[in-house]
């Protein structure tokens, strides 16, 4: 059998439709790509700006977030030193007014000026909010325990 030659016009569409599923692939891969990307960089935080610039403002922000931190940390650690139904007055002593409106609203001022400032500043108020609510639950669930255990060790 032989082959019937191919007009040039059925040559062309036959070309043609190549050209345009190879563009429909490659765009489809770009996109592919491309969202892949964002994703990743959305997970892996890949695209964070820092905190911490050249700044005045930038360096006041990051440092005192930072201290304020570890005060939190020692106050936490302070709290669990004493018996649970005196945890948050421990707690609160400790803080000792590190929290001070005044402060708090400099810091605001300063965290407001810098790039990733002011969600820096909201993690930090939202792991005390988180530590004073740990603190309470601490007191109410170990609390009558504790009371118990007094309880059952006296003479």
């Amino acid at each position: 059998m032989v082959k019937a030659e191919e007009s040039p016009r059925a040559r062309a569409e036959r070309q043609a439709t190549r050209v345009v599923v190879a563009l429909f692939l490659v765009l489809s891969a770009v996109f592919i790509v491309d969202s892949t990307w964002e994703l990743a960089k959305g997970a892996f935080q890949l695209d964070r700006a820092e905190v911490v610039g050249d700044s005045k403002e930038a360096l006041a922000c990051y440092t005192e977030v930072k201290r304020l931190e570890g005060e939190l940390d020692r106050a936490v650690s302070e709290s669990t030193k004493v018996k649970p139904n005196e945890a948050m007055a421990a707690y609160e002593r400790t803080l000792n007014g590190a929290f001070a409106d005044t402060a708090m609203q400099t810091l605001e001022a300063s965290c407001q000026k810098v790039p990733r400032g002011m969600a820096a500043l909201s993690g930090l108020l939202r792991v005390r909010r988180a530590e004073e609510a740990a603190l309470a639950e601490r007191s109410a669930s170990l609390g009558p325990l504790r009371e118990d255990l007094r309880r059952a060790l006296s003479p």
